[in-house]
Parts: structure tokens; C-alpha cells; sequence
């Protein structure tokens, strides 16, 4: 991994969500309102009359945000769930077992991974998440090894559904890129991050993030992901795709059913040529 770890970049950068803070609790609220809407979508109503107990994966997870919030809404309809947070960072696991105990009433399973190496999980799931705007995070390259993991981690009639944002537009033409950004300014909190270079063959912006008042800094890489882009990721892996806006340039990805005659293992166990110079 390029870029420092996880808890580092999160450290220095001071990008608070957790539940209790305020900027968690409204996040957790507007991610409920979601889900309230997304289960009225044909595809998860059928996802939910054909499964007993749902088997919930929360990629990237965090404290479970997502992950608690679906949970929720489907045990106030009568459906048990089952849900596993999986994330890189170690230091989450406490807070989200304590926030998922305490909002459903049952702690989730925490695994510390890599999401591209979802592959040897040897777990299946009815539904998998990626929120928080993730997938900037991944290169289209490991972005192909995480939707190769996450298929044979799904049963035949799973569901994917991936938070996302078009960044060709939010990022290059509404705002255009800024080689210095402000992440965040007040009197406990003045971080920027600074463009420090690009990868074409991988396609991942670097940018140093510094703390100015306490001398932090970290490196973290960025793919800024269109949404036709990632739609069309996520449909070479499963058979259909559909979008539920929040605006017109933001909303979430909802896939269905992966490709089970795919060679997914190809794609988890080799590295292209041009990686390799």
C-alpha cells in the first residue's frame, strides 16, 4: 500500500464521524432515511422474501454505520440479520461493536482486512455495503480485485449496493481540482492536503495531508471514480445495475446477482503486466 495506513491518514486528517459526535449522529440519521428508502427497491424486496436470516457485509465499514443502520430498519420489520464489519483500521472495532450493540441489540462480527483481499473470507452474504464514499480509496485495478471478492462472497440472488458520488463532475468540473485543499478549519482543527503526485498506470492521485497545529502528517491516494465508471465496474461482475439518486450526481448503486461464470479467482490471484514495470 502506498499511502500510509488507515489510522494514520484518519488521525491526522481528524475526519470525526463516530457515533456519539455530532457529525456521527447525523450521519447515522441520514443513512436510516436512506435505507428506509432503498428497502422499498424491487430488488431488495425480493432479496427479502427469499431469505430468512440477512446476512449483512459492511466493506470499509468503520464504526457500522451503514451496516447497523440496514440492520435496524429490517428488524423493525420483522427480519433477523446478521451482520460483519469489515475495515483496516483496528482501532474501530470497539466503537462498533459497542454502537451496533446498542442500537440492534447484537454486537457485529469485526474482521481487520484489506477489502481487496475479500476473496479468502469464505463467507456468503445476501448483502454487501460499501458507503461513505469509498470507493476513492480504490484504483480501478484493486477496485476489480474487491468486486471479484465481494461475488464470491455473495449467494447467486446477492446484492451489492455502493454508496458513490460522480467526481468527474464534484471534484474536476464543479469545483476543480485543487492542488491545495482545505479539509477542515476552526479553532481545534486546521488540516489541508496538498496534491503530491500521479500514477497513470494505476490512476491514483497522492496527496500529503498535514495537521497545522499539532505537525501530523500523512500520505493518502485518491482514484476519482465517474459514476458511469463505476457503474460500469460493478456490471462487468454482476447482471444488472440500477441507481437511486439523492441528487443528480449523487445516489446509491445497486447491483444484483454476480456473474457466477466469471473466473473471479483470476483476478484475485495474478497482477497485469503493466503493474509490474
Amino acid at each position: 500500500m502506498a499511502s500510509d495506513s488507515m489510522e494514520k491518514v484518519y488521525s491526522v486528517g481528524k475526519w470525526i464521524d463516530e457515533p456519539g459526535t455530532e457529525e456521527g449522529s447525523k450521519r447515522y440519521q441520514q443513512t436510516l432515511i436512506e435505507m428506509r428508502q432503498l428497502v422499498g427497491h424491487d430488488w431488495l424486496k425480493e432479496t427479502l422474501v427469499r431469505s430468512g436470516s440477512i446476512r449483512i457485509l459492511d466493506v470499509c465499514g468503520g464504526w457500522g454505520i451503514a451496516g447497523v443502520a440496514l440492520s435496524k430498519i429490517l428488524r423493525e420489520q420483522g427480519k433477523d440479520t446478521d451482520l460483519t464489519v469489515l475495515d483496516l483500521r483496528r482501532d474501530m472495532e470497539k466503537s462498533a461493536k459497542t454502537f451496533g450493540a446498542g442500537e440492534i441489540g447484537a454486537e457485529p462480527e469485526f474482521i481487520v482486512a484489506d477489502a481487496t483481499c475479500l476473496g479468502e473470507l469464505g463467507k456468503k452474504f445476501d448483502i454487501v455495503l460499501l458507503w461513505g464514499m469509498s470507493t476513492s480509496h480504490f484504483s480501478p485495478w484493486d477496485m476489480t480485485r474487491l468486486l471479484a471478492g465481494v461475488s464470491l462472497n455473495l449467494e447467486d440472488h446477492g446484492l451489492l449496493l455502493v454508496e458513490e458520488a460522480d467526481r468527474i463532475y464534484t471534484v474536476f468540473i464543479q469545483s476543480g481540482y485543487q492542488r491545495v485543499f482545505s479539509e477542515g478549519a476552526s479553532e481545534e482543527k486546521v488540516v489541508i492536503s496538498l496534491h503530491s503526485s500521479y500514477d497513470p498506470r494505476r490512476g491514483m492521485f497522492k496527496r500529503l495531508i498535514i495537521d497545522l497545529l499539532e505537525g501530523g502528517k500523512a500520505t493518502d491516494e485518491f482514484h476519482f471514480w465517474g459514476l458511469a465508471d463505476a457503474a460500469q465496474a460493478i456490471w462487468a461482475f454482476f447482471k444488472d445495475v440500477d441507481f437511486v439518486p439523492r441528487d443528480r450526481y449523487r445516489g446509491v448503486l445497486i447491483a444484483k446477482e454476480p456473474r457466477m461464470g466469471v473466473d473471479l479467482r483470476a483476478f484475485l490471484d495474478s497482477e497485469p503486466a503493466m503493474l509490474k514495470k
